[in-house]
């Protein structure tokens, strides 16, 4: 059978017949397939690692903010601890 066979380059007659035409084909879309899917699991592993590095970074930057802000609510967790450990007797300011 002829068949014409149109590229993006050229047109050209083949004597390919029709199964022959459906295996290249396929042929052609399962390298495609396979490329993209290289691509994709090699961009989930890039995502995933930058992932792990920004867990991290939110991780130092809470801790950071619960160390500096530490000094100015101290005291009132030392009253706190005084005052639930007492009872509720000593408010924590000291001796009335």
């Amino acid at each position: 059978i002829d068949v014409w066979s149109a590229s993006s380059s050229s047109v050209v007659l083949s004597d390919e017949s029709a199964e022959d035409m459906v295996a290249r084909i396929a042929a052609k879309s399962a390298a495609a397939n396979d490329a993209a899917r290289a691509k994709a699991d090699k961009e989930a592993a890039q995502k995933a690692g930058a992932k792990d590095g920004s867990s991290n970074l939110v991780l130092g930057v809470g801790a950071a903010g619960v160390a500096l802000t530490l000094p100015f609510f101290l005291p009132n967790l030392l009253r706190l601890g005084s005052k639930l450990s007492s009872g509720g007797e000593d408010d924590g300011y000291g001796k009335r």
